[in-house]
């Protein structure tokens, strides 16, 4: 029995994902300290981070309500809620709400702070995280569907 939620919806915002890591992997080996050297590639980074952050929510809020039947309070809340479907642990689960800090820093346009909570990490970090996170909900979905029709594994 298939729950009601919308697969396609789900599909499509992964690869909203998907794609804008792709992206950020051409600045994988870089930290914010070296991306902030150049001003216009800094911005473009961190807006893709933002992007991939809030498509994540969305899709945290989708699955919370539709599977768990389950308010979300908070971007952080959302990542908390679906940490059972993810099947995650919470050291994990812990990584994802972090980059919702970042990203409130990035919306908010507090330079120090995004430097702060970043530190020396490598935007190879966040893909990575990331990439882990679209992997688990593409297998929850690929539960839900018929074997061929979900988005096929990343490298």
């Amino acid at each position: 029995m298939s729950p009601d939620i919308d697969l396609q919806f789900l599909r499509a915002k992964l690869i909203f994902i998907i794609e804008r890591l792709e992206y950020l992997e051409t600045h994988a080996g870089l930290t914010i300290e070296e991306l902030a050297r150049n001003f216009e590639r800094l911005k473009a980074v961190e807006k893709v981070i933002q992007e991939i952050v809030d498509c994540a929510v969305d899709i945290n809020q989708y699955l919370a309500e539709g599977l768990l039947n389950a308010e979300i309070r908070s971007n952080k809340d959302s990542f908390r809620k679906i940490q059972g479907l993810l099947k995650r642990e919470d050291d994990s689960i812990k990584k994802l709400i972090d980059t919702v800090s970042f990203r409130n820093e990035i919306v908010h346009s507090y330079d120090a702070g995004v430097k702060v909570i970043w530190k020396k990490r490598r935007v190879r970090y966040f893909v990575e995280l990331y990439r882990d996170y679209v992997r688990d909900i593409n297998r929850l979905i690929s539960s839900f569907e018929q074997p061929g029709t979900g988005i096929a594994e990343m490298d």
